[in-house]
């Protein structure tokens, strides 16, 4: 009887290191270890690295036991109070979020899309909170009433881009719909402390000093009745505001307060605890908030009303549909093709054919030489090729869910030639019939009366009030992980502090593409989120802000940490590369955000960089020559190029340290605890 077990234990072992070889021979590179990038010791011929002990940070990796946290000031510490009180890692999801959307200055937006995994049940899931678009909003409108050819910049307050502030903030339903599945505590438990917080104050950080100086010698915001809330916000310190200031916000306590107050007389009729949430939830959506913002869009020429605010809900998305994609042995789960997660699965399914394609493996082209960007960013031109044809909102639009397989990057990939860039953007793929090049492709350009508009006509004139997109992270010893990248600027609600959105500016006025605009449809948002799950527990995440260029810098650090043997702080402040040949998701939606073909290489700081191979600045000539000869159009972007918020957190699977990292640059802190 032992004769059969020794052959059995021989067999799986031998399927085990099979497994891990083929691994590692998707991107080249060793096999990965547990909890750790692949090898110790790294010497590539024509690469940047030789040595990657020798990379270096601005400040030091942040290790813990018991949890990570990625989010800007105070997130950490409320989150931590809740926990200390008692609450669960989703309990205290609620105080992070509340905080990360303050500390970030964007108190609320239209896009909020909170990922996590569940270590207990194994599972991942997100919740659906992307703001619809008004009842009032239809193409007869934006045609024959606003007259618009394609939706003005967000920045526009005045007559026709008055309607694009016009999407319903989706957060508090999303933190009620998490309370309800995963937590334990109240929604009066889990926002105490931030109440407390928001009437007792804050020392202001950079961004809103900034904006707050700024606000003063802005004509329209000193004077523009739609900016009162924001004059009266930022300018509670005065017009010479420094770090330090304490700034206040009590109207959104007095957010939290009535939600507060209708739990608690649902909970005095006898009610259950999730039925308490609910009326929570319906008092924000139905109650005073709902009617003073219906009142404050009709006096500001917008569109937005009471009956968005009561009809809205989010929803999840559980793990079975969720696009999905194994890479370097780990399991990557994305959001909804709302956003542009699900391009990150498309991209990592086409560097895996790396060698199969061009006859090198990432590891074997070298970091960041001009094979290694060439592929890559081609392979980002193809995902946003298909993001523009194919994504939209589930609800309204049936994306293809082949978009997502392996088959299909081996189509994609046929179109890749490292030997050369794209000079236009690429025609996208047909899924459904597996083939690499859609038939009968045209190239989508704007209407004539828009592409030939002075940019005055285009409304493209700066808010000094905007931010951008806000991001945090965390993750706990357990191997549970939550995500949440809220987003958009705009100005305040009346009384609330929270402020009304322009994300409706990402849809189209073509009945051809997903993102055609309708009643009650949901925007393309570029904010995301995804995760990485290793052997059933959570194991790697990153976040960052930037738009169109979010993922691009996601997928660097990935592949920074996974297979350059990167800590997680090293590996996002490398300088990253980006391409700018698509159409941006932002309006007016101009074929590439920069231009066709461009490829943009960001600026090295020399103590980041390996030394030892001589390199003292960053790009070298001989790299950017490389690419331009390959028909590139170079441009050199300011250090650390695409994502400079870029945000990692990564639990080692076996010993369950948690490690985090984040840019020095930001307004981001990376905080552990546990010994």
């Amino acid at each position: 009887m032992r004769e059969p077990k020794i052959v059995l234990w021989l067999v799986v072992t031998l399927m085990l290191f099979t497994g891990m070889m083929a691994t590692a021979e998707v991107v080249g590179g060793p096999a990965a270890q547990p909890g750790q990038p692949p090898a110790s010791k790294i010497i590539v011929s024509g690469s940047l690295i030789a040595d990657p002990d020798l990379l270096y940070s601005t400040k030091p990796l942040t290790m813990g036991t018991k949890i990570v946290i990625n989010a800007p000031y105070p997130a950490p510490g409320e989150t931590y109070d809740v926990l200390m009180k008692g609450g669960n890692f989703f309990d205290a999801s609620i105080a992070f979020m509340f905080m990360t959307m303050w500390g970030g200055d964007q108190l609320m937006g239209q896009t909020a899309i909170p990922g996590l995994f569940n270590a207990k049940e194994h599972r991942a899931s997100a919740h659906i909170g992307i703001g619809t678009n008004p009842g009032l909003i239809t193409m007869d409108l934006v045609r024959n009433v606003l007259k618009l050819q394609a939706p003005p910049n967000e920045t526009d307050l005045d007559g026709v881009g008055a309607w694009i502030r016009a999407g319903v903030l989706p957060e508090p339903d999303s933190m009620i719909a998490i309370l309800e599945r995963y937590g334990t505590m109240s929604w009066k438990q889990a926002t105490a402390g931030a109440a407390e917080t928001f009437l007792r104050g804050i020392p202001a950080l950079a961004n809103f000093t900034r904006n707050s100086r700024r606000v003063f010698t802005n004509v329209r915001q000193m004077t523009w009745p739609i900016y009162a809330e924001t004059r009266a916000y930022l300018g509670q310190n005065g017009p010479n505001a420094r770090e330090g200031a304490l700034l206040k916000a009590p109207g959104v306590a007095r957010l939290i307060r009535e939600m507060a107050d209708a739990e608690d007389a649902a909970l005095a009729e006898g009610k259950s605890r999730n039925d308490a949430l609910e009326a929570a939830r319906d008092e924000f959506y139905m109650g005073n908030f709902a009617k003073t913002i219906d009142q404050f869009s009709r006096d500001t020429g917008g569109y937005t009303r009471w009956t968005d605010y009561a009809t809205y809900r989010g929803y999840w998305v559980e793990q079975e549909d969720m696009p999905h994609t194994t890479f370097m042995g780990i399991d990557f789960y994305a959001d909804t093709p709302n956003s542009q997660g699900p391009a990150v699965i498309q991209v990592l399914n086409m560097l895996e054919l790396a060698k199969e394609r061009t006859g090198k493996s990432l590891y074997e082209m070298g970091y960041y030489t001009a094979d290694y960007i060439n592929y890559i960013t081609q392979a980002i031109d193809l995902a946003f090729a298909d993001r523009w044809q194919y994504y939209g909102d589930p609800k309204f639009v049936d994306t293809p869910k082949q978009l997502w397989t392996k088959e299909y990057a081996k189509e994609r990939v046929k179109l890749i030639d490292i030997t050369k860039h794209f000079q236009r953007v690429p025609p996208p793929g047909d899924p459904r019939n597996m083939k690499g090049t859609l038939e009968g492709w045209k190239e989508w350009t704007l209407p004539p009366k828009v592409a030939g508009a002075a940019e005055m006509d285009l409304a493209m004139i700066a808010d000094e009030t905007r931010t951008d997109t806000t991001r945090g992270d965390m993750m706990d010893a357990d191997g549970n992980t939550f995500a949440f990248t809220p987003s958009d600027p705009g100005p305040l609600v009346p009384g609330y502090q929270v402020r009304i959105s322009g994300r409706n500016r990402q849809f189209v006025y073509d009945p051809a593409l997903p993102s055609f605009i309708a009643p009650g449809k949901r925007p393309q948002t570029t904010p995301h989120i995804y995760m990485g799950i290793k052997n059933g527990e959570g194991y790697i995440q990153t976040q960052t802000s930037g738009g169109d260029e979010a993922i691009q810098a996601s997928v660097q650090a990935l592949l920074n940490f996974l297979l350059w043997n990167m800590n997680p702080q090293v590996a996002i402040e490398q300088p990253k590369f980006g391409t700018n040949n698509y159409i941006s998701w932002f309006t007016p939606h101009i074929e590439g955000a920069y231009g066709p073909g461009e490829v943009t290489v960001g600026r090295g700081v020399p103590a980041l960089m390996n030394t030892v191979l001589g390199v003292t600045a960053y790009p070298p000539k001989a790299l950017t020559d490389e690419l331009t000869r390959r028909g590139g159009k170079v441009s050199v972007d300011n250090y650390p190029g695409p994502g400079y918020g870029l945000t990692m957190i990564v639990r080692d699977p076996v010993t369950r340290v948690i490690m985090g990292g984040s840019p020095a640059w930001s307004d981001e802190s990376t905080v552990s605890w546990g010994r």
